[in-house]
């Protein structure tokens, strides 16, 4: 397949780079790493071998790992609640103070009275309907 036109590289640098190039698959070049179990589950003699072998600083890395992780899951848990309860005191707040300054919402007897233009009276109740004088029921007093 020829090389697309306006190619950056000539085509003397291209073959140079071709040739540059490794010939084995880096699979083969790069020695298989080490397959580490967890420490519970190795002898204490196969442990003592395999730590032989293992860096000093990567053997403390793997022995402090478990209370380094533990450490940082409580600390970011305290972190989200406090930030959680600055949160939840900040609304807290907010509601009060709406609370104080916005006049609670009329019920809908009230509305309806306030349209009519006359106050509660204590018989009234919402769904209610009072007989009138002659027990005919479903006639209201007030008409």
């Amino acid at each position: 397949m020829a090389p697309p036109t306006g190619s950056l590289l000539s085509p003397e640098e291209s073959s140079r780079m071709q040739s540059e190039a490794p010939r084995t698959p880096p699979s083969a070049a790069t020695p298989r790493l080490t397959v580490l179990t967890t420490t519970r589950s190795v002898s204490g003699s196969a442990w003592q071998a395999l730590s032989s072998r293992l860096p000093g600083s990567v053997l403390t890395s793997v022995q402090r790992w478990a209370v380094d992780s533990q450490r940082s899951a409580c600390r970011n848990a305290m972190v989200a609640g406090t930030a959680l309860a600055v949160r939840r005191a900040e609304r807290e707040e907010v509601e009060e103070f709406l609370a104080a300054r916005v006049p609670a919402p009329a019920t809908e007897q009230s509305r309806l009275d306030a349209l009519a233009g006359h106050e509660p009276q204590p018989s009234d109740g919402p769904g209610r309907a009072q007989a009138d004088p002659g027990g005919h029921p479903g006639h209201t007093a007030h008409g």
